[in-house]
């Protein structure tokens, strides 16, 4: 990884955060940091193999790593364009976050990541039915295509415990943000709804 990075520590700090409580304020934080760190990329990935080890257990917490993994790399292929090494240094890594989400509740979550991924052209066709098949689900599966400001939103006034997306897309505090919908379930006083019996 060469010379270590002086915000190591720091950024370790952010990460523990936003895995134990995914807001929308620091999920862009994570991202912003990362991307103006770049020349890091490697110890950023290995900050989230360190946590991952560590609540590789525990889906909740996949879950909100998948979505600073998708935060940093649409950042990255926005700001970076073709120097961003992001996306395929965390291959591997998104990879086994869908392994531990595959049957889970949050796999739906994980399929709307997927379907604004392809939307967006984030990785090849091939990349994105890998990880569609990681996650247990098919790549053909058009339950959760994105819409075309971002990805599918409940009704209004949905119930959050009943609906599958939840929170209608507020970002935790009541107001709609850019990331309105990507990341339901963020704020963690709204429970994800129970498994299918």
């Amino acid at each position: 990884m060469g010379e270590a990075w002086g915000r190591s520590a720091e950024y370790s700090k952010l990460l523990s955060q936003v895995i134990e409580r995914a807001s929308e304020a620091k999920l862009k934080a994570l991202a912003d940091t990362a991307v103006d760190e770049s020349p890091h990329y490697k110890h950023v990935h290995a900050l989230l193999e360190k946590k991952f080890q560590s609540r590789s257990s525990d889906v909740k917490a996949l879950r909100n790593m998948l979505y600073i993994v998708s935060e940093i790399i649409q950042l990255s292929a926005q700001q970076l364009g073709s120097k961003d090494k992001y996306r395929e240094r965390l291959q591997p890594f998104t990879l086994k976050l869908l392994q531990g989400l595959m049957g889970s509740t949050f796999t739906d979550h994980a399929k709307r990541i997927l379907a604004l991924w392809r939307k967006k052209n984030l990785y090849p066709e091939g990349t994105l039915d890998a990880f569609a098949h990681a996650l247990g689900v098919s790549p053909l599966d058009k339950t959760c295509l994105p819409t075309a400001k971002g990805v599918s939103l409940p009704p209004p006034n949905a119930d959050p415990h009943t609906h599958p997306l939840g929170n209608n897309g507020t970002a935790g505090n009541g107001s709609a943000g850019p990331l309105a919908g990507t990341y339901p379930y963020m704020d963690a006083s709204v429970p994800p709804p129970p498994p299918p019996p």
